[in-house]
């Protein structure tokens, strides 16, 4: 692939992002570069959906008056190969971006995001990842379109158990505050409490949230939670 263009690109989802890759995407990466499979596809591309990448920006000017830019827009970057196919770039962290162009302006997009855009900008065929290392490999639109709905339903579950832990800290004098996690096979709450719960009262904070209309069915049942009393 030998040249760039630009293609327009939203803003950013991540005011504070430190630009850290996110090791758990690295390590699924380097899994399937290491034996490429069905089954380290699939846990790549789920792992993908529910992270965050880097995207490279460029300005495009749009209008100039007397020879001076009066318009311009930030657009995503596109990269041709020799046979002229064009890809999309995006980057797990900022140390593989600067490998690629130190100058590169990122943008921090939802990797579900990303592969939406791909899948919906005319022309784009693939997404290439990390193009200058530690691990370069390109994403094609079949697994972006699943990469798309994976992300899809982990931004419903975020949504869902922000209303929980907004709920459970409402728990006067028992939950200090609540936060969650979610791992491949489970979702964890953590629960800062004041007091130690009573017998049973954890699993029925557990049945209540189980209760609302919607919740069961979002969040499954793989839902455990940790104690940490912070009284």
């Amino acid at each position: 692939m030998t040249a760039f263009e630009g293609s327009q690109i939203p803003d950013s989802d991540f005011a504070f992002d430190n630009g850290e890759a996110d090791p758990r995407v690295r390590l699924a990466i380097a899994a399937y570069a290491k034996n490429p499979s069905r089954t380290t596809t699939r846990a790549l591309i789920s792992t993908l959906s529910a992270s965050r990448l880097l995207v490279p920006v460029m300005s495009t000017v749009d209008s100039t008056e007397g020879g001076v830019e009066k318009d311009s827009h930030m657009s995503a970057v596109e990269y041709i190969g020799t046979d002229g196919r064009k890809a999309y770039l995006a980057f797990t962290g900022l140390d593989s971006l600067a490998a690629w162009d130190p100058q590169a302006r990122p943008i921090p997009r939802s990797a579900h995001i990303v592969a939406q855009s791909v899948i919906m900008t005319s022309g784009i065929q693939a997404l290439i990842i990390d193009m200058a290392g530690p691990i370069a490999f390109a994403i094609e639109k079949e697994e972006l379109a699943e990469m798309s709905i994976l992300g899809e339903q982990t931004q419903l579950i975020r949504s869902v158990l922000d209303d929980v832990c907004e709920m459970l800290v409402s728990i006067v004098g028992v939950v200090e505050s609540a936060r969650y996690r979610l791992e491949p096979n489970d979702i964890v709450i953590t629960l800062d409490v004041l007091s130690t719960p009573a017998d049973g009262q954890i699993e029925e904070i557990r049945e209540k949230i189980m209760g609302f209309e919607g919740y069961a069915s979002v969040i499954g049942p793989n839902l455990t939670f940790e104690i940490v009393d912070v009284s």
